[in-house]
C-alpha cells in the first residue's frame, strides 16, 4: 500500500504478508485525511508455479473505523475480529418475498451471530445480551467451523414496516443489524455471506 502513487515491488508506505489487517490511525506516519490510498496485490508463487498454469482468488474490503460497512447478498464478506470483541455489518434487505440467511464460516477461533432487526428493541449494535437472533444456542458437530440463521421475512415485516414495501424513501429502512463476536483470546478470523432463501422445497442429493 502507498499514499498518492502506486506501490512498487521496493517502494511502498505499508505492507501486509498472508491474511490480515492494515489499520491507518490518526497520527500514523502514513495517516492522510485527504488523497488517494494505492493497493497492489502480488502473488507468494514458488519457483514450481512458474511451470504451471495457476491463478490466485483473495478478497479485500477497506472501511473507515467509525461507519458500518454495509454487506452485499450472495458474496462472501471477510470478518476480522479482535479478541473477545464485535465487529458490525448492517444489510439493506432488498426483497420482501423470501426469507433471509445469515451465514458464518469460521476460519480461525469460535465465533457467533447476533442481529437485531431495525424497529426492534435492541438497536443498531446487537451484543450478547440484546439481539433478536443468535447463534450462541446451536451446538453441533461442525459449531466451530460454521454455523447459520434464517430469518423469517414476516418476522421482519411485522417487527418494521418499512420491510413490507422497502420504502427507503421513508425516515426508516429495512436494515439488519449484525454483530459477529469473537470468543477467543486471539483475533478471529471468517467469512460471512448474506443470502435469500426461497420457501420452495428443494431436493438435496448426496455425494
Amino acid at each position: 500500500m502507498r499514499y498518492g502513487d502506486l506501490p512498487e515491488l521496493f517502494k511502498f508506505d505499508l505492507e501486509l504478508k498472508g491474511e490480515g489487517v492494515i489499520r491507518i490511525a490518526p497520527g500514523d506516519k502514513y495517516y492522510h485525511r485527504t488523497g488517494k490510498y494505492y493497493v497492489v496485490v502480488i502473488a507468494d508463487f514458488g519457483f514450481a508455479d512458474l511451470f504451471r498454469d495457476n491463478y490466485y482468488t483473495f478478497t479485500m474490503s477497506w472501511r473507515t473505523e467509525n461507519t458500518v460497512p454495509h454487506l452485499n447478498a450472495q458474496r462472501l464478506n471477510p470478518v476480522v475480529t479482535q479478541p473477545f470483541k464485535f465487529s458490525y455489518f448492517r444489510h439493506y434487505v432488498q426483497d420482501t418475498t423470501e426469507d433471509i440467511r445469515i451465514s458464518l464460516m469460521s476460519k480461525v477461533g469460535a465465533q457467533d451471530i447476533y442481529v437485531a432487526l431495525g424497529g426492534s428493541q435492541a438497536g443498531k449494535r446487537p451484543d450478547n445480551v440484546t439481539y433478536d437472533f443468535t447463534t450462541k444456542f446451536m451446538k453441533g458437530g461442525n459449531y466451530m467451523n460454521g454455523k447459520a440463521l434464517l430469518l423469517p421475512i414476516a418476522l421482519l415485516q411485522n417487527t418494521n414496516s418499512a420491510c413490507k414495501d422497502l420504502g427507503y424513501a421513508e425516515e426508516e429502512s429495512c436494515i439488519l443489524y449484525i454483530g459477529i463476536q469473537c470468543m477467543e483470546s486471539v483475533q478471529c478470523l471468517g467469512e460471512i455471506e448474506v443470502d435469500y432463501e426461497s420457501r420452495t422445497p428443494k431436493r438435496i442429493y448426496s455425494g
